[in-house]
């Protein structure tokens, strides 16, 4: 019976200790709330639109997604959430149905971070036989930048700097919508080389440390942008590189007659491409 007392003592203890707490986790959530609500009232519409500019994999769209956690978590945005299309997913089959499209994105997306990637691409001749409908898109756009409705909505347009800036030039009302620019430079050859070990790593891959194979992967990035050019993918062509030197492990791997754990996670030098795929 003492038993029993003391279990129900206890039980009763736990029903109101959890009680209390679920009481505190309420206000703590109101109080959090009012702050947000707060926050979200002395925003101005596009004020914390931004510009990203720079080559393809240097990081714009993680580094977009990274910014919308921080927008979220000081009540600037109202979901961690980021949306991504492209300049042209704006326009639409017809004239009329351009501005309806962009105001549907806005309208789903409200309260997120939307990153439009070469949204210069609206006046390109790619978008339409005539400009008609990329211009629509870039007014609505404005508009609905420029809507109180969207000042929890934060949008960032992506793309090549050059092209970014020429489209920026030619287009001062929607230029002004977009104060912060951030310039994302190219990977050096180094850089790849360790984002790939990055990815070895992350993957539970062994690879040796000695300078002569790091080399070896200096000299295969450095060809790889040679062939390639301005269309080099920085990390994107690490990502296919990786993927390349893996497939090819594999397949050496599979060679050996009953290989352990250390041959199936071991890269060696044979396993670089000698001829990459470019991409």
């Amino acid at each position: 019976m003492a038993s029993l007392k003391e279990d129900l003592r206890n039980l009763a203890i736990r029903i109101t200790t959890d009680r209390r707490r679920a009481e505190l986790v309420e206000r703590r959530r109101e109080k959090r709330n009012k702050i947000r609500r707060s926050t979200t009232a002395s925003i101005s519409p596009g004020q914390y639109n931004m510009c990203f500019v720079g080559n393809p994999g240097t990081g714009k769209t993680a580094i977009a997604r990274y910014m919308a956690k921080v927008f979220y978590s000081l009540g600037i945005i109202e979901h961690p959430r980021v949306m991504e299309i492209r300049g042209l997913d704006l326009t639409g089959e017809y004239l009329g149905q351009t501005k309806a499209k962009v105001n549907d994105i806005f309208e789903k997306n409200a309260g997120c971070v939307i990153v439009i990637d070469e949204v210069y691409s609206l006046l390109s001749p790619r978008a339409h036989n005539t400009d008609s409908y990329g211009q629509q898109a870039i007014d609505t756009l404005v508009g609905c930048i420029t809507d109180p409705r969207n000042a929890t909505t934060v949008v960032v347009i992506a793309g090549y700097k050059d092209r970014m800036d020429e489209f920026l030039a030619a287009n001062q009302g929607l230029a002004s919508r977009f104060g912060t620019t951030i310039e994302f430079h190219p990977y050096t050859d180094s850089d790849c080389v360790k984002i790939l070990h990055k990815l070895l790593e992350d993957t539970e891959f062994d690879y040796p440390k000695d300078d002569e194979f790091r080399q070896q992967l200096v000299s295969l990035f450095a060809n790889i942008r040679k062939q390639m050019g301005v269309n080099f993918g920085n990390a994107r062509t690490v990502g296919s590189i990786f993927k390349q030197i893996i497939d090819k492990q594999t397949v050496r791997v599979h060679q050996l007659d009953n290989p352990g754990e250390n041959e199936l996670f071991t890269v060696l030098p044979v396993d670089i491409p000698q001829h990459p795929q470019s991409t």
